[in-house]
């Protein structure tokens, strides 16, 4: 985590040299930045629906904190429910979490359109609680599979 802090110091360093006023310019991080805040871990016992239960624990002290701190940016994830900020499945470990980030300035935040997406549909069908959603063609159990993340998309108008 310290690594990922100073990672993001730098980041953040970098933008407030670029623009006078960080704040209302537009900029935005995105990516795999394989930092968990968040985790959904899944339970073993079903709830009245017959689904796992899933526990959110967090927010927790993350890496990406530098880039959040003081409304410097906005993680634009933070918009979708809570159960459903998950990007990444740990199979081994039973829980899913948000690796993955779009963070925009506070002033580029303002123009999205709508909320943001994760597109899950490349995650194969061993993801606990997924049986709502629709697959790529070819997906499997564990694999073949689009990709152990799934995509971040949001749409703004600037």
């Amino acid at each position: 985590m310290g690594m990922r802090q100073l990672e993001a110091i730098a980041v953040r360093e970098i933008i407030n040299r670029k623009f006078e006023a960080p704040s209302e310019a537009l900029w935005c991080i995105v990516g795999d930045l394989n930092d968990d805040k968040q985790v959904i871990k899944v339970k073993k016992r079903l709830d009245e629906e017959g689904r796992q239960v899933e526990d959110v624990e967090g927010p927790n002290e993350s890496g990406v904190d530098p880039l959040l701190n003081d409304g410097f940016g906005d993680n634009l994830v933070t918009l979708l429910p809570e159960s459903n900020r998950w990007t990444h499945d740990y199979a081994g470990e039973k829980h899913k979490t948000q690796l993955d980030d779009i963070i925009a300035s506070p002033a580029l935040a303002e123009t999205i359109v709508g909320l943001p997406e994760i597109v899950s549909s490349g995650m194969p069908f061993r993801v606990p609680n997924s049986d709502d959603i629709p697959r790529f063609p070819r997906i499997g159990w564990d694999r073949p599979k689009a990709s152990d993340h799934c995509p971040l998309v949001v749409e703004f108008r600037i």
